[in-house]
């Protein structure tokens, strides 16, 4: 459906119906049917409150395209004769405008929400630091009742139905946002649409999708929870002000911890340990001359002890002043390195496999520094 021009960056984009959840959308639990709100909020993830999502949803796309899904109070297909539709269409304006309540309308025509036809599919997060913020729940259904789709001229203004490999392929004009994009190309990945409905039934974890606010050469990005960057920008950036970088480059200092700094070469990453009070250690050096001058220029020409991380494992700490420890730990490549304080661990090449095994490292670290690529949370 085409959004109406509203003077905001959603203004005329193609978008699914949709909206915020109402105070009042509580008030319908007794007239949902197939679901309750333990279920609910348990496939959502939520304390309690979950059924209000289902409600708003169901409510939005009422008001918005006209199609209510919705039983008769016995369970029945909802009838939709020219008295009721009548009825129907002219609550949508006074529900939009907040003037009548959603369960008011359920009690007059004894109706029940039919939450149960709507599966839990996405959920997105608008990026820290927006100037407005969204914690949107997508929903897929499959609608075979006789009503027919009428925009309301209001918040949208066109609709159409469209095959969502189709669209993303050719959109025309239409403007599609990332999320949208994105939930289309969900959609586009089954072949036919029974597969797609088995799967968006099934059981599963449904993954909060929060991109975070960043930079590369070509100027302002977002990135997902799979971007290689995403866990280092939260933890450089965490207001969301688009300051990280979310690719490495080389010869650039990047500082991660208040004692921990990064140099990025062709084969690697270098991390500078300490400060100009406790000392320095340089963790995996290069050789080249120019990762020798830049090292030395950021550790205003200190004398650095220098270690390296996959060789024969070392039994003795380094002590930075009285501040810092650097403790050797035993890794399946050799030494690794702890700072202890920071909780960050450089492991060189090797990664924690993602299995019991790597418990007794999550205990004592938060963070891998790797000798390439960004830094890993540990969760």
């Amino acid at each position: 459906m085409r959004r109406a021009d509203k003077g905001d960056r959603n203004s005329g984009a193609w978008v699914f119906p949709g909206g915020l959840v109402d105070r009042a959308d509580h008030l319908c639990h007794p007239y949902c049917t197939g679901l309750d709100d333990a279920a609910a909020s348990h496939r959502l993830g939520v304390a309690r409150g979950g059924l209000d999502y289902y409600v708003a949803a169901i409510r939005e796309t009422f008001e918005e395209a006209g199609l209510l899904f919705a039983v008769g109070e016995s369970g029945e297909r909802l009838g939709v004769d020219g008295v009721r539709r009548a009825y129907l269409s002219s609550m949508r304006g006074p529900l939009n405008q907040g003037n009548i309540e959603f369960a008011a309308v359920c009690q007059t025509q004894r109706l029940r929400l039919a939450a149960h036809m709507l599966h839990y599919i996405a959920h997105w997060i608008t990026p820290v630091g927006m100037p407005k913020r969204f914690d949107t729940r997508f929903f897929l259904a499959v609608f075979a009742d006789e009503q027919l789709v009428e925009h309301d001229n209001a918040e949208v203004v066109e609709h159409g139905w469209f095959n969502p490999a189709s669209l993303l392929a050719d959109p025309g004009e239409r403007r599609l946002l990332g999320v949208t994009r994105s939930t289309l190309k969900l959609m586009s990945g089954f072949g036919t649409l029974e597969a797609l409905m088995r799967w968006a039934a099934s059981p599963r974890v449904v993954k909060t999708m929060l991109r975070r606010r960043c930079r590369d050469a070509a100027g302002a990005q977002t990135v997902l929870p799979d971007h290689p960057a995403w866990a280092e920008i939260g933890l450089l950036d965490p207001q969301g002000k688009g300051l990280a970088w979310c690719e490495l480059r080389i010869g650039e200092r990047v500082r991660l911890s208040p004692f921990v700094q990064r140099l990025t070469h062709a084969g690697g990453n270098t991390y500078l340990v300490g400060d100009i009070v406790n000392g320095w250690v340089v963790i995996d050096p290069r050789d080249s001359e120019q990762m020798q001058k830049a090292m030395m220029e950021n550790l205003d020409n200190g004398t650095p002890t220098v270690v390296m991380t996959g060789q024969p494992v070392s039994a003795e700490p380094i002590h930075l002043g009285e501040s810092l420890t650097l403790k050797p730990i035993a890794t399946p490549d050799g030494t690794g390195w702890l700072l202890v304080e920071e909780r960050m661990a450089f492991m060189g090449r090797w990664r924690p496999p993602q299995s019991e095994s790597s418990i007794a490292l999550r205990a004592s670290a938060d963070w891998i520094a790797p000798r390439e690529g960004f830094l890993i949370q540990l969760i």
